[in-house]
């Protein structure tokens, strides 16, 4: 029995680097597609980096996760979990997102999700723009993020406990955003990770923190945009 746990940590570790990995390869990629993209056209765009970086990842996920697709949920359960999981996001984007909670009339004393950039406010506000912005935040994210951290780790960790995917999960999830987000980025993805990793654990599936994700991306950003475009 003692000899399977540092097996089992030895898994863990690896599908945890393969995450960490794929989002370092994504980034390191992302901005040299914006430099390349900027130098050659001189077309620069706030939302070039991100886009490309999400895009990215949700490729090299889907490599990584390409040969043993499969789907476990049984037909009759993914209306219900499809419902639940809508409402999982729904509840998310109403604790985390300021503007959600002023169309709810709902005060709060602090915001867990960053504000956004004024740069990216204004970027927001211009027409076809806001429509890319709500397919990086309300699509790739949750695809991207979710592949990586919800489903090639439990793929990768084939073999561990629940307890020590889900642990796994959400402390890559975390460092990830605090990689870009310090302490506060640390928070939300802790807060954020254990919602979501709980989701894919009880489920067994990937589809639905997918679906709650997608769902809480884009009641966040069309909160923001009701707020902010005339």
């Amino acid at each position: 029995m003692l000899t399977d746990i540092p097996q089992a940590a030895g898994s863990i570790l690896r599908a945890c680097a393969t995450a960490i990995g794929i989002a370092a390869f994504a980034i390191l990629l992302s901005y040299a597609t914006t430099e390349v993209v900027a130098r050659a056209t001189a077309f620069e765009s706030p939302a070039l980096q991100p886009l490309s970086f999400q895009i990215l990842q949700l490729a090299l996920a889907a490599i990584v996760l390409w040969p043993t697709r499969h789907d476990i949920v049984p037909r009759i359960a993914k209306p219900i979990l499809l419902l639940l999981s809508t409402g999982v996001g729904l509840a998310l984007a109403a604790i985390y997102s300021a503007d959600v909670q002023s169309l709810l009339g709902i005060s709060s004393a602090t915001e867990h999700q960053p504000r956004l950039q004024k740069e990216e406010l204004l970027f927001m506000t211009a027409g076809i723009h806001a429509a890319i912005w709500l397919f990086h935040t309300a699509l790739l994210v949750p695809l991207a993020e979710n592949l990586i951290y919800r489903q090639v780790i439990p793929q990768e960790a084939a073999g561990c406990s629940t307890l020590l995917i889900f642990l796994g999960s959400v402390l890559t999830y975390a460092l990830a955003y605090a990689f870009d987000g310090g302490l506060s980025g640390l928070w939300f993805g802790l807060q954020f990770g254990i919602v979501l990793s709980a989701l894919r654990a009880w489920t067994n599936s990937v589809t639905y923190p997918i679906v709650a994700h997608m769902i809480y991306g884009f009641a966040i950003e069309s909160a923001t945009l009701f707020q902010v475009l005339p």
